[in-house]
C-alpha cells in the first residue's frame, strides 16, 4: 500500500504543476518550479508503477486514490 501513496502524492504534485506553468507563461518567466514538481510527481508516479507493474490501470488509479484519502481520514 506504501507505492499506492506514492503514487497518489505523485499525481498530485504533478497537478499542481499546471497553475505554476500557467502562472509562470502569464508572467513571463521561466518555469523552474513548474518543470520541478512534473519531474518530481513523474518520478514518484514512475516509481510506483516500475515496482507493481501492470498494477495501476486506468481503472485502479480511482481505487487507489479513494484507498489513499481514506487512510489518511481514519
Amino acid at each position: 500500500m506504501i507505492f499506492d501513496t506514492i503514487f497518489v502524492a505523485g499525481l498530485v504534485v504533478a497537478i499542481l504543476g499546471i497553475p505554476a506553468l500557467v502562472g509562470s507563461f502569464v508572467d513571463q518567466r521561466w518555469p523552474f518550479l513548474a518543470l520541478f514538481l512534473f519531474f518530481s510527481g513523474g518520478g514518484g508516479i514512475a516509481y510506483a508503477m516500475l515496482k507493481n507493474p501492470g498494477l495501476y490501470t486506468p481503472a485502479y488509479v480511482m481505487d487507489a486514490i479513494f484507498g489513499v484519502i481514506a487512510r489518511i481520514i481514519t
